[in-house]
């Protein structure tokens, strides 16, 4: 996952919990997304009170590590928790700013965060970190979705290097020259079971990408950098996996050596929107037509389906 510059996640978490919550740090930043956790950021001669409430007021998101002691405990928790809650107040209900980890047997169902979508991090950290780790990342962009509607009710300026809608025209294909790979340099996976998409590659490349930006007018991929740079991915989306590839949410790095992975991080894909490029009822069609699996490409023009008349 890509580390956008200020939007970070607050970890909120009970002083007796201080273990637990700095490995799920460690995981979090693993995967480039900023945090804010008072292990690193409170430092001495600080005013902690008015350090917390700002940095819950400048995040994106927060997790709230939930157990035996941070449901029960009276304390600066019940506050922190208190601020959490009514800064998610301020979304709607649909968006997320709030999101409970469960790291302990507590009595979740009976806390008043109950009503809020969790995740889990129990028992042997073997068995459950990969889960953990692909649930954070997709949360993450969720949190960024969500903090940019907020922040556009509330008239906060659009980021100059933030992308645009996925419904707005974007004709980048022809004056997109460079490239970040040659064909023969990279793999493009996608687990049919999980909806994941992975980019398998050998040669290291710059990790400061801003997402990735699907154009189905030829199939080509931009790559969106943090510096304002747009590359072309180096390959077209062949018909086999793009159905796969269009309904992803991001997609995996991977860069391995002999076989093995040697690092990767994750990176949010915007695909445009069928509903705007086709008309909306022709789009229910489609997406009915989906779902009984008689769309078999993933571009709607190339399927003999949607030249029936419709409407």
């Amino acid at each position: 996952m890509i580390t956008v510059p200020g939007k970070y996640i607050f970890i909120s978490y009970a002083f007796e919990d201080k273990a637990i919550a700095e490995r799920i740090t460690k995981i979090v930043t693993s995967l480039g997304i900023d945090v804010w956790v008072d292990l690193e950021q409170l430092t001495p001669g600080k005013i902690w009170d008015s350090e917390i409430r700002r940095a819950i007021d400048g995040s994106v998101g927060a997790l709230f590590l939930a157990s035996k002691t941070s449901l029960t405990k009276d304390g600066y928790i019940k506050t922190e928790l208190d601020l959490l809650l009514k800064k998610q107040s301020e979304f709607e209900e649909s968006e997320v700013f709030l999101i409970p980890v469960i790291v302990d047997e507590c009595e979740f169902l009976a806390s008043r965060i109950a009503h809020l979508q969790w995740l889990e991090f129990q028992g042997p950290i073997s068995e459950n970190i990969g889960q953990f780790t692909h649930h954070i990342a997709n949360s993450y962009k969720k949190l960024l979705e969500s903090s940019e509607r907020q922040g556009e009710r509330v008239n906060t300026p659009e980021k100059k290097n933030g992308p645009a809608s996925p419904d707005i025209p974007y004709n980048l294909a022809k004056s997109t020259t460079a490239k970040l790979f040659e064909p023969d340099e990279l793999d493009i996976y996608c687990n049919k079971g999980t909806g994941e998409v992975f980019i398998f590659h050998g040669k290291k490349i710059d990790k400061k990408i801003h997402t990735l930006r699907y154009l189905p007018d030829d199939h080509s991929v931009i790559v969106e950098m943090l510096d304002g740079r747009k590359l072309d991915l180096g390959v077209k989306i062949q018909w086999l996996i793009r159905p796969y590839f269009t309904a992803a949410d991001g997609l995996q790095f991977v860069r391995t050596k002999d076989g093995d992975a040697i690092d990767g991080f994750s990176v949010p894909l915007i695909v445009p929107s069928l509903a705007k490029r086709y008309g909306f009822k022709r789009y229910l069609h489609l997406m009915a037509a989906k779902s009984r699996g008689l769309l078999k490409s993933g571009d709607p023009t190339k399927n003999s389906l949607t030249k029936r008349k419709w409407f």
